[in-house]
């Protein structure tokens, strides 16, 4: 008999998610063997010097149904042959000497029960009440445990001469001198060296049970002691009068031993699982960061270091620890280095928990002053920088109101304008009806209404200013408005830019206008780009206007993967446009003809972003950069 079980290589964690390791063994086959598929046995089982004690205990699992598989190995058949539980027989695995003795024994053992019964009649017994410990432990049997000193049963055997025993019911006597008394001895001690203790297995099954219960009875024996402690002693231990618990004692302690136990098992249970699956995790990590340094391709090696990020990704969600840093940011800094990105060390403005009401959706910010349109109220924030941050005034005005006879509804939109407007202001917003709205810091806002388009206003989405022109987008009606007259609050009749329909502005979410350039970003993440002459008054577009990556950035980026939301200009010295994507909070800086330069993330171990997707950016004229996340607001210095 051979077993194969290491019991160090698939230890049971106690988490809620489970791991199989599997494991190979191998042995040479000589022909009609029997391999048994079953839970792990005891030591006394495998170390046995025959197979009576596995045949015992395999006939005692087929019965309680636990799981087991037997397969022989035929000669000559090339096939595996799979045994049915229900009818093997197990005794077939003992050798076929060892048949023959058991069968020889079966008569001496049907002789010996009677005298055996006797003497357990015999003995006497002394009154036995129930506990609280057997009441609340009810399915399990206590029975004191035997050690290994104690000696067996045939020496009561030695000591009470077997003798006839009459039967009850008029049955005749079974007579004991059919063989000499050593050869039943023999016959007894052989029996029970190649029969296993059934009772003693089924015992073992119920250890935790069965050791829970005796505690807690020793706690009710130690409880009533002490009550009974002033009464007088000198009467044996069964015999002792020893006053019991009042019925609310028993009660807590029913209750409260149990909520002990259950607590400080389901501790062990988390700490100990959570352990498994944290060193499991990280094992995996480890494994593919090894192997994506390996690989040949940069596409292979990318996936290597991004399964890396999600096996660390869950071992951090059990501990961040040191080592799961170290491999994060060594698996970070090398997909930095496949896509050209660069690393900008972001600080917050302000305590987000100054103003949690706060969800900003557009920026401006001109040198310290800070402008934050809120969606939230529809209304304009002014935050000015100070040593300690940027601090909001309560005192600025600037959101839906009349002025000056306009009515003013919650704002849509809010941009920065040259200071010799009507108003003197440094910004300006717009409403979903076309007023807008002059906003000055220790000054009162004024507004003027825009001249409504023929076809109205659908879906009033955003506005851009260039050369004296205000650019106002609207998508429900199809179109894209120009004004003029900047300096007479643009009271002119708007004109259309599309005299044809080039792009569909249905789903365009950001525009951007440089000259005679103008650029759309779409809703699936696409762009549009268009080139109107000033002087011809012709327009023509590319739609969609393809991201290149002419390898000037050292990046390798699957523009496929990536879905903008937001577009910026940035003027000279360094022209380009500023695309947000706002899932990963990435910024992608490309030429005017879209071609990529720069991959912008933020720091890995200092400077970090928090989690969630960014609401808004802007690109100071000063070489910021500014990310919202809701009521959350960071900057950065551009490289």
């Amino acid at each position: 008999m051979e077993s194969f079980f290491d019991e160090t290589l698939d230890q049971r964690g106690l988490g809620v998610v489970t791991v199989t390791n599997p494991r190979y063994y191998q042995l040479s086959l000589k022909g009609d063997e029997t391999v048994v598929f079953s839970m792990p046995f005891e030591g006394e089982v495998i170390d046995s010097e025959d197979n009576s004690l596995l045949v015992g205990e395999l006939t005692l699992r087929s019965e309680e149904n636990q799981p087991l598989g037997i397969t022989q190995i035929c000669i000559g058949s090339n096939k595996i042959k799979n045994a049915d539980i229900a009818s093997f027989d197990f005794a077939s695995l003992l050798p076929s000497d060892k048949l023959t003795s058991v069968a020889l024994e079966e008569p001496a053992l049907q002789e010996i029960q009677p005298e055996q019964q006797q003497i357990e009649d015999n003995q006497e017994t002394l009154p036995y009440e129930p506990s609280l410990a057997e009441n609340l432990f009810g399915q399990a049997v206590l029975y004191p445990q035997t050690t290994q000193e104690e000696p067996p049963e045939e020496v009561e055997v030695e000591e009470h001469p077997a003798e006839p025993v009459p039967a009850t019911g008029g049955s005749e006597s079974i007579p004991v001198e059919t063989e000499p008394e050593d050869q039943v001895e023999d016959s007894a001690a052989k029996r029970d060296h190649e029969r296993p203790d059934f009772g003693v297995i089924k015992e073992k099954a119920l250890q935790g049970v069965a050791s829970g219960a005796g505690w807690l009875r020793n706690v009710e024996d130690k409880a009533e002691t002490i009550a009974s402690a002033g009464k007088q002693a000198g009467t044996t231990e069964q015999a002792e009068n020893v006053k019991e618990l009042s019925p609310l004692m028993k009660a807590l302690i029913a209750i409260l031993v149990p909520l002990v136990i259950v607590f400080i098992a389901a501790m062990v249970f988390f700490n100990r699982g959570e352990d498994h699956e944290y060193a499991y995790y990280l094992a995996q990590a480890q494994a593919s960061v090894n192997n994506a340094a390996l690989m040949q391709s940069e596409d292979l090696q990318r996936e290597g270091w991004e399964q890396a990020l999600v096996w660390l990704d869950q071992a951090a969600a059990y501990q961040d620890t040191a080592e799961v840093q170290t491999l994060r940011l060594r698996a970070q800094i090398a997909i930095d280095e496949l896509d050209g990105a660069r690393r900008l060390q972001y600080v917050p403005a302000f305590a987000p928990s100054l103003y949690p009401g706060l969800n900003i959706s557009v920026i401006v910010s001109l040198n310290n002053d800070l402008y934050l349109l809120d969606q939230a109220s529809g209304s304009v924030k002014y935050l000015r920088l100070f040593t300690s941050g940027y601090e909001m005034d309560s005192e600025f005005v600037c959101g839906p109101g009349t002025y000056e006879g306009v009515q003013v509804g919650e704002l849509v939109d809010l941009i920065s304008i040259p200071l010799n407007n009507p108003a003197k202001a440094p910004v300006m917003a717009i409403d979903a009806e076309g007023n807008l709205i002059y906003c000055s810091p220790n000054t009162s806002p004024s507004a003027a209404h825009l001249p409504t388009p023929e076809l109205g206003w659908a879906a009033l989405k955003r506005m851009v200013f260039d050369s004296n022109r205000l650019y106002v987008l609207d998508p429900g009606n199809k179109a894209l408005w120009i004004y003029r007259g900047f300096t007479a609050n643009f009271n002119n009749a708007p004109s259309v830019f599309f005299d044809e329909e080039l792009v569909d502005l249905t789903n365009a979410v950001d525009l951007e206008v440089e000259g005679e350039e103008l650029f759309l970003l779409h809703a699936d993440g696409h762009s549009s780009h268009c080139l109107s002459s000033f002087v011809s008054g012709i327009t023509s577009c590319d739609d969609p206007y393809p991201y290149l990556d002419a390898g000037t950035s050292g990046a390798n980026v699957d523009f496929a993967t990536l879905k903008f939301e937001q577009i910026a200009y940035s003027p000279p010295p360094d022209p380009s446009i500023y695309y947000l994507e706002a899932e990963k909070a990435e910024l992608y800086q490309f030429s005017l003809r879209l071609n990529l330069n720069k991959v912008l993330r933020s720091g890995v171990s200092a400077g970090v972003l928090p989690e969630g997707k960014a609401s808004a950016f802007y690109v100071s004229p000063d070489r910021r950069i500014f990310l919202a996340f809701g009521n959350q607001l960071y900057h950065a210095v551009l490289p």
